[in-house]
């Protein structure tokens, strides 16, 4: 045994040290009083003897070098222990470190953000430079690259492979750059949870649109289900709100209990399982705020989804609406309007009073009607001009919001069930035919109320329909 083995055994005792240490250790020009100066130095610096034997070569630097660099390390504000784990760091030229922080500044990452990612100060500059140009192509801003700095240690062929991998998967460019940390994944990690995510019912559709999930821990998305089904939720429900496959266990049971003691049921809780995803806090402000505007608790409960809005919006909503001038009864009873969007709201008001104003004498009775019936304010205008138009060419005056609000298609079909089944229509010659189309037609005109039935309550009322149509024959 060596004279040096038989120091480095007095130091290290029987640790394994690497033959390309020793032999880094025999090259320099450092004595046996220099090596146990350097050992004393990392011992100082909090190097394990198990961590010092992994990076052994340092044994070989002079006790004046590892100074040097411990106090530019600590001058960066990186800690001690963080110094012990990246102890490379104590072996690299100081000109070369101050180099790699210079270009970590330039391009946005903060001291305090490259003294918690100090690893990056041993990869070669040529990297930090290569890696930096190729997240910018990915399509990662300066902003999200700077965020999650550590990508730039990276290897380039990870980053790649991982990008083409997300593609496949259905994760477009834009989620991916949004979820940068999913280029740094194994490739084992994001097929298995991919795989996991499907056996658990989440569509594609889903998984691209929820990226984030396909970073989690797979026991973390395994457990989530499993309490997630203890809660009572079902399959479809938690596939839909596949967001709380990442939520912490205690948050998702704490937040089920909360919801319990607003009043929601278990089954108003699976319908509504969104809601589990929120801070208790924000539910009982929302609660509060709801209550104060003058709901009720039944209300509250019948439109559970108020409960995670934003509290602004409820009120800002809530205020527009009285200056359009919809009364509150109204605004309580069309609970869903307050989590409209108020510039929309607006729009639609515009659109829709226009519209009616050519079914009304002036634009003050169309005004009366739409504030009356304060529902058809979350009516698209596509689905309002159309129904206009339609209710129009059946001589039809629109005196009741349920006209409005549904699809033309939906009162097509009940005319088609009138004509079926009143009419024997599919029996008829194209004469008659005609002229059956034409009395169904002045048929709805006169009894619009029954386009508001559905195709069951048709089927109900068959004998008060037929009642009717004699009435006119």
């Amino acid at each position: 045994m060596t004279s040096l083995e038989n120091l480095l055994q007095e130091l290290l005792g029987d640790l394994p040290i690497r033959e390309f240490d020793l032999q880094w250790i025999n090259n320099s020009a450092i004595d046996n009083d220099g090596i146990r100066e350097s050992y004393k130095l990392l011992r100082k610096y909090g190097l394990s003897n198990q961590k010092i034997a992994s990076k052994a070569n340092l044994l070989g630097k002079h006790p004046e070098d590892l100074e040097k660099n411990y106090t530019l390390l600590r001058e960066l504000k990186i800690k001690k222990g963080k110094i012990a784990t990246y102890a490379f760091l104590l072996g690299l030229n100081p000109e070369n470190v101050r180099t790699k922080r210079l270009f970590l500044k330039m391009i946005g990452v903060r001291p305090a953000k490259i003294a918690q990612e100090a690893h990056l100060l041993g990869r070669k500059i040529e990297t930090l430079e290569a890696n930096y140009q190729l997240l910018s192509q990915l399509g990662l801003s300066d902003t999200t690259i700077v965020a999650h700095a550590d990508l730039l240690g990276k290897k380039q062929t990870t980053l790649r492979r991982n990008h083409r991998r997300l593609q496949k998967l259905g994760i477009s460019h834009e989620r991916i750059a949004a979820y940068p940390r999913l280029l740094a994944r194994g490739k084992d990690a994001l097929y298995g949870n991919y795989r996991l995510l499907r056996k658990l019912g989440v569509s594609p559709g889903w998984i691209a649109s929820q990226t984030h999930l396909l970073g989690r821990n797979p026991q973390t998305l395994q457990e989530n289900y499993a309490r997630l089904k203890s809660l009572g939720l079902r399959d479809a429900k938690i596939a839909a709100n596949a967001n709380l496959l990442s939520r912490n266990q205690e948050t998702l049971a704490q937040n089920y209990q909360h919801l319990q003691r607003v009043g929601l049921s278990g089954l108003a809780i699976n319908l509504h399982a969104h809601l589990l995803g929120n801070d208790p806090k924000t539910i009982t402000k929302n609660y509060r705020a709801l209550r104060k505007l003058g709901l009720d608790k039944s209300q509250i409960l019948a439109m559970p989804s108020l409960l995670s809005a934003n509290s602004e919006t409820i009120k800002g909503n809530y205020q527009a609406l009285r200056t359009l001038g919809v009364k509150k009864q109204k605004i309580l009873t069309h609970s869903a309007l307050l989590v409209k969007d108020q510039k929309t709201i607006a729009r639609h008001y515009q659109h829709h009073v226009g519209l009616l104003r050519h079914d009304y004498s002036d634009r003050k009775s169309a005004r009366k009607f739409l504030i009356s019936q304060p529902q058809l304010l979350g009516v698209s205008p596509e689905t309002f001009e159309a129904n206009v138009q339609y209710l129009s060419s059946l001589d039809i005056t629109v005196t009741a919001a349920f006209l409005l609000g549904t699809k033309v298609q939906t009162k097509r079909q009940k005319i088609a069930y009138i004509l079926r089944e009143h009419f024997d229509y599919q029996n008829l010659s194209p004469g008659e035919k005609r002229e059956a189309m034409g009395r169904a037609r002045e048929f709805v005109s006169k009894y619009s109320g029954f386009l508001g039935y559905s195709l069951a309550a048709l089927e109900k009322n068959k004998d008060r329909l037929e009642e009717r149509l004699n009435r006119m024959r």
